[in-house]
């Protein structure tokens, strides 16, 4: 599956152990990730003004984002940010757009791109094929 995962999706995954980073784990091993400038910048931005990250996690992060798929940001005429990320990810056929953002969330789908939850998304690729499964088996065995 083709996935782009909100800003806030990547702040939990950084800041928390959870849901979230399991998450980004699974979608990065066995799915593609998409994204764009507009949510790195805010990703950074975000973690080094309100998180504090010890040192290497900037770099983490930068490994991290190594491992997705660069799309183009939608034009700032389209509004706001979110609009903007939820409409790049459209464009670049996301199947899934994952966010924790209630207004977001309400819009459900653009075009054929779902506009889902992180438990929405992790239950939705649960159903995906085996090997995700198996390696979701595997890391809870370690």
């Amino acid at each position: 599956m083709r996935v782009f995962l909100d800003t806030n999706v990547w702040v939990a995954a950084v800041a928390t152990n959870g849901l979230c980073q399991d998450l980004v784990t699974v979608c990065l091993s066995d799915h593609v990730v998409l994204t764009c400038d507009l949510s790195r910048r805010e990703l950074f931005d975000v973690v080094s003004r309100k998180l504090r990250p010890p040192n290497g996690v900037l770099k983490w992060i930068k490994e991290l984002w190594a491992m997705t798929v660069a799309i183009e940001d939608a034009p700032l005429r389209l509004g706001s940010p979110d609009e903007r990320l939820v409409a790049a990810a459209a464009t670049a056929g996301a199947d899934l757009f994952v966010t924790e953002d209630k207004e977001v969330l309400a819009r459900r789908h653009v075009g054929p791109m779902r506009i889902v939850s992180p438990r929405d998304a992790w239950l939705i690729l649960l159903a995906a094929p085996p090997a995700w499964r198996a390696h979701r088996q595997t890391a809870a065995a370690i």
